[in-house]
């Protein structure tokens, strides 16, 4: 009989638990739905909003605005999150979207907003985390957007991302802007018209910052020493600005540093050895300065490095042979600087992943690096305006990538030599020869090898290869891509013809031709027309000239000439009438 009363109890337990289950699982989900319930006031700010979408209008039709698109709540139902970036958005920004007081993410980035912020807006969000404005026309000075009182109305202590970047802002950073931003890891004012110095002291109140970008500013004065103290710093971009002196030394203590981008601008001095400290540097943007001094000795140790720009300086010195090192390189740039050395000499053959080399305008000497032809990934090769001698090697042919090759204004000899071998750089599309081969002969179309080759450059039809300046002489070979170029290719070369210049006609391929243009050898056919001239004149009136018998004689038959022709005249009138 107990045995009975248990079997029963237990079959009463298995029938009543999927019912308490559902009924557990019934009020967990109500009071789930009541906390996510949007807040009345919220939701009437929202719809105040006076934006206008030049795309699909937003979905705000729902009874719950915490389920609008873009719009996110906190378990109280008041809005945390509004993320509207690329939505197209047109209008102002209106004052009433302070009181959305819980609000800790706002992005409207990348849309057409424009006109000024409200007063004191950057002061009305007390529990903003992330503010992103970046890409609209919104405009105004900064320091309006604060309350006036002062350092207790920067941005607040939770802001960790500040993206107002592409506007028309203006005014002066001013440092209590950040003096509560504790927590702050990434700053981005670039592309608006800010004026004053960089804080300098920043880094003592936001210690954590890892993206801070001033560029595309109005900034001068000098870089702020104080940068070191940002120990988590990955990117520093302050280019295209005023800025001046020498590059703050401590910089070279922020370790993480990936990134430094300071173009365009006026800074002095040297690059210090110290900066091989910042072994995970990838980007090294100095170019358009007022730098000076030798590369660092010990620059290959920066061997994450896959951008060096230092181009537009006043550098000088060999290039260290440790830059070699640097096998992530994908970009070098180093052009109108006085470097100099031979550039042969240097071992370019472990930088695989190189696609582009700017050396350009330079006291470079050598020949052309034969060891450029194992970085397979070039596409763009500049060495012009440099001292370089000899031939281009046939190794280049293995650069299957290249479509750039700047040679102009070097010593470069064998022109049949260098033709053959671009013609068989298939991905050529433009090509740069001008003032080299002084003084040699075009190849003939029996010295073509390729006569089907600069393929690329027809097809593109932005090709362009420059044979200008040259002093070449000679039948340009027919057959070839030559013939598609421009007559203004072949510029500053007197001794050239056939297509697209002038039909070589009765010249020959003869250097005579081209030592007749230079004045060199003796013009015989002008002296040989003279003489007949000469002759001709003094063997009719020598004789007039000097015996009088003969002159009267001449004069006589003149006379009875011109009574003749009278009488034929006459007679031939009488005969028609």
């Amino acid at each position: 009989m107990l045995l009975q009363v248990q079997n029963l109890r237990s079959r009463k337990m298995q029938y009543s638990l999927p019912h308490d289950l559902l009924l557990t699982i019934f009020l967990i989900s109500s009071i789930f739905s009541a906390s996510q319930a949007c807040n009345q006031k919220d939701r009437n700010y929202l719809l105040s909003l006076p934006f206008n979408t030049s795309s699909p209008s937003l979905n705000w039709s729902a009874t719950d605005c915490c389920s609008w698109e873009g719009i996110s709540c906190d378990h109280k139902g008041r809005v945390t999150h509004i993320w509207l970036p690329s939505k197209g958005l047109r209008g102002s920004v209106p004052p009433y979207i302070g009181n959305l007081t819980s609000l800790s993410h706002l992005n409207l980035s990348h849309n057409e907003l424009s006109g000024c912020l409200p007063v004191r807006f950057f002061s009305s969000f007390n529990q903003l985390k992330v503010l992103d404005l970046s890409n609209n026309h919104l405009a105004g000075d900064i320091s309006f957007l604060f309350s006036s009182n002062g350092s207790s109305n920067g941005w607040p202590s939770s802001i960790r991302v500040v993206d107002i970047s592409n506007n028309d802002f203006n005014g002066i950073i001013q440092y209590w802007f950040l003096q509560r931003a504790q927590k702050l890891n990434k700053l981005n004012v670039s592309h608006n018209s800010f004026t004053g110095s960089i804080l300098d002291s920043l880094c003592m109140h936001s210690p954590f910052v890892r993206f801070l970008d001033f560029s595309f500013n109005h900034h001068d004065g000098q870089i702020p020493y104080g940068l070191g103290g940002c120990s988590k710093l990955e990117i520093f971009r302050a280019g295209f600005n005023s800025l001046s002196g020498l590059i703050p030394h401590d910089i070279y203590s922020a370790t993480r540093l990936e990134e430094i981008s300071l173009p365009s601008n006026n800074l002095t001095g040297p690059i210090s050895n110290d900066i091989v400290n910042l072994t995970k540097l990838t980007c090294l943007e100095l170019h358009d300065n007022e730098l000076s001094g030798k590369l660092p000795v010990d620059i290959g140790r920066l061997n994450r490095l896959k951008h060096l720009l230092l181009d537009t300086n006043h550098l000088t010195g060999s290039l260290p042979p440790s830059l070699m090192n640097c096998t992530n390189l994908m970009t070098l740039n180093l052009g109108l600087n006085f470097f100099e050395g031979d550039i042969s000499t240097l071992n370019f053959s472990r930088l695989l992943q190189l696609a582009t080399l700017d050396l350009w305008k330079n006291n470079f000497t050598g020949s052309f690096p034969v060891s450029l032809s194992s970085c397979k990934s070039l596409r763009a090769i500049r060495i012009a305006r440099n001292q370089l001698e000899g031939q281009i090697p046939p190794e280049v042919v293995q650069l299957k990538f290249l479509s750039f090759l700047s040679l102009s204004y070097n010593r470069l000899t064998n022109v049949t030599g260098a033709l053959n071998i671009l013609m068989r750089c298939k991905s050529l599309s433009i090509l740069l020869l001008t003032k080299n081969f002084l003084h040699e002969a075009l190849p003939t179309e029996d010295n073509m090898v390729d006569p089907d080759g600069f393929r690329n450059l027809q097809f593109l039809s932005l090709a362009c290869c420059q044979l200008t300046d040259n002093e070449l002489y000679g039948e340009i070979p027919t057959s070839t891509q030559l013939q598609s170029f421009d007559a203004s290719a072949y510029k500053g070369n007197p001794g050239l013809c056939g297509a697209p210049l002038p039909k070589c006609g009765n010249l020959t391929r003869d250097k005579d031709i081209h030592d007749e243009e230079d004045g060199d050898s003796i013009p015989w056919f002008h002296i040989i027309v003279a003489l007949g001239f000469i002759t001709g004149f003094w063997g009719v009136c020598g004789p007039l000239v000097l015996y009088h018998k003969w002159r009267v004689a001449y004069f006589l038959f003149l006379d009875k000439l011109k009574d003749r022709l009278n009488e034929t005249i006459a007679a031939s009138t009488t005969v028609s009438c």
